[in-house]
């Protein structure tokens, strides 16, 4: 239970987190091209 919790609370942050990268390299290869 404690640690189901856990990642729930966690989920939103690495989604976040991938988002960042994604928007990252998105960009990166916008100023590349």
């Amino acid at each position: 239970m404690c640690s189901n919790m856990s990642v729930i609370r966690m989920a939103p942050v690495v989604q976040l987190c991938l988002l960042s990268v994604d928007v990252c390299s998105f960009f990166t290869w916008s100023l590349i091209h």
